[in-house]
């Protein structure tokens, strides 16, 4: 896809080329023959990995700055005015600063710091793992920034489809006027009767709870506003509140039970496998006497673990808050 994504941007180019010259843009081939494809695929790629440009008036390779490592924690850079020296916090695009004289400097921000003798981080930004290991080659083990992407569908009645987990609660008739009320509830909370779910590690998706609530609702609470708060544990969110304690348990034992299935065929590996196949790896790139070819088949090897590790701690510990969840409300 990113290949394919690149191709179109380089005809895109070529063809600017083409009219910029006052050449024939017979799909690019003039430029074509200026720049090859794989020359273009590779400085978008160093330029996309290795640039710098938010907080400076252009976008601009600094050697060495694009030497650091990534790091979730907080940096800044600025480019020094000429004038005073003072850092510019909203120049213009480059009218403002002498190439030959204004100074890149990069610092820790907020309660980042860095240690005597130890590495200096950069922040690539708030990074997903499916960015950092297309763009940059590497993935973070428990990285704060990465999400989960679940599917959960309103099925429609007699469809057959059980992507929501919810209780049909009807026959005939009465489903579909459940299935009509429960998707114009959800609509008016902001979701569609299909949507994807970001799940995080840091705390439960309130819009899984939200959706589950609704769609395991049936037609007499679905049409009664009056509802028995559901007590201690259930999660306190704004749009539908829980019904009731048994109304609770089912909502969040169905969004349990669509977590258990994520991953399916795809995940061939246990978490628990992951985490030892992690130690082994690790454990072999610390001998000092292994081969290059055997380094970075180390190397690639642990990011592909961290990469599918991470994933599946995200889950788990969702399920783990889901689960904990039905036992406060049920004691």
């Amino acid at each position: 896809m990113r290949k394919k994504e690149l191709r179109t941007r380089y005809h895109r180019v070529c063809s600017t080329v083409n009219k910029g010259l006052g050449l024939d843009s017979d799909s690019g081939a003039k430029a074509e023959g200026l720049i090859s494809f794989e020359n273009f695929q590779w400085s978008w790629h160093i330029i996309q990995a290795r640039a710098f440009g938010r907080r400076i008036p252009w976008s601009a390779l600094v050697p060495l700055a694009d030497c650091l490592n990534h790091s979730n924690r907080a940096v800044r850079y600025a480019l020094d005015s000429v004038s005073d020296g003072s850092c510019m916090s909203n120049p213009s695009r480059g009218d403002m600063v002498d190439p030959d004289s204004g100074k890149f400097t990069i610092f820790p921000s907020g309660d980042n710091f860095y240690e005597k003798g130890g590495e200096i981080f950069n922040s690539y930004g708030r990074r997903k793992n499916d960015h950092l290991l297309l763009d940059y080659g590497f993935s973070l083990l428990n990285n704060e920034h990465e999400t989960v992407d679940v599917r959960v569908t309103l099925s429609p009645p007699g469809s057959g489809e059980s992507g929501s987990g919810s209780e049909s609660q009807g026959k005939g008739g009465d489903e579909a006027e459940i299935y009509r009320l429960r998707k114009k509830l959800l609509l008016q909370h902001g979701q569609n009767s299909s949507r994807v779910l970001k799940i995080r590690s840091s705390r439960i998706c309130s819009e899984g709870v939200l959706f589950f609530r609704v769609v395991n609702m049936t037609k007499d609470q679905l049409l009664n506003p009056e509802r028995e708060k559901a007590g201690k544990g259930s999660f306190q969110l704004p749009g539908v509140d829980a019904i009731n304690k048994t109304n609770e348990v089912i909502a969040l034992t169905s969004f349990a039970n669509v977590l258990s299935a994520v991953g399916g065929s795809e995940w061939t590996t246990a978490r628990t496998q992951d985490e030892k196949l992690l130690e082994n790896v690790l454990s072999k790139l610390r001998d000092v006497s292994l081969s290059q070819a055997e380094k970075t088949k180390c190397e690639r090897e642990t990011v592909a673990i961290q990469y599918r590790l991470t994933r599946k701690d995200i889950v788990y510990k969702n399920i783990v808050f889901l689960k904990n969840a039905i036992e406060e409300i049920e004691t």
